[in-house]
C-alpha cells in the first residue's frame, strides 16, 4: 500500500505510464522497459543467446555492456500476464520499494525495535529520497537486499549458524 500510495498518480495509468523519477525525459526508463521485455523473450527461450541482445550491433555478447537485470527481468516475466508490457514494470517496481519496507522492517525488528516503530521503519524505507528521485532508473530502487545482507549479518553475529550465514550470502548475490 505505500508503495503504491507514495508513487500516485501511477496507480491512474499504471498500464501505460512509466515512473520518470529525476529525468527529464523517458530514455532511461524505456530502456530498461526494453531489458526487461528482453529478458522476458530470453526467459521463453529457456536464456538462448542471452547475451547477444540486438544493440552495440555488429558486436556479440553485448548484454554484457548493458544492465542485464536478470533478476528484476524474471519478475516483471512473472507480472507480465497481470499488466503487459509497462504493468509489469510497474508491479515489479512497487514489488521491488515493498521488498525494501519489508527488509528495512525485519533489520529493526532484528536490532530491537518494536513492532511499530520497525513498521514505521519500512514505511519510511520505501520513500527514501534516493530511491524517489531515481524511480526513472529501476536498477537502483531495489535496496531490500542490502538490509537483507545486514539484518542476516547481525542475526549471524548474536548465534552463528551456517543458514544466517547463507542468508547473507543470497543477499549478496542479489546486490
Amino acid at each position: 500500500i505505500v508503495a503504491i500510495v507514495t508513487t500516485w498518480p501511477l496507480a491512474l495509468d499504471w498500464r501505460t505510464s512509466l515512473p520518470l523519477g529525476s529525468e527529464s525525459a523517458p530514455t532511461v526508463p524505456q530502456f530498461n522497459l526494453w531489458t526487461l521485455r528482453w529478458n522476458a523473450d530470453r526467459i521463453a527461450h529457456l536464456g538462448r543467446d542471452y547475451w547477444d541482445a540486438p544493440i552495440f550491433a555488429p558486436l556479440t555478447r553485448t548484454f554484457a555492456r548493458s544492465e542485464p537485470q536478470p533478476l528484476t527481468g524474471f519478475v516483471a516475466w512473472a507480472f507480465h500476464p497481470f499488466g503487459g508490457d509497462v504493468g509489469s514494470y510497474n508491479l515489479t517496481l512497487w514489488l521491488l520499494l515493498a521488498t525494501n519496507g519489508l527488509a528495512a522492517t525485519l533489520l529493526a525488528r532484528r536490532l530491537g525495535a518494536p513492532f511499530g516503530v520497525a513498521l514505521l521503519t519500512g514505511s519510511l524505507a520505501q520513500t527514501l529520497p534516493f530511491t524517489f528521485n531515481e524511480l526513472g532508473v529501476l536498477q537502483l530502487v531495489p535496496l531490500g537486499a542490502f538490509w537483507l545482507v545486514v539484518e542476516r549479518l547481525v542475526a549471524y553475529r548474536a548465534a552463528p549458524t551456517s543458514v544466517r550465514l547463507a542468508g547473507a550470502a543470497a543477499g549478496w548475490v542479489i546486490l
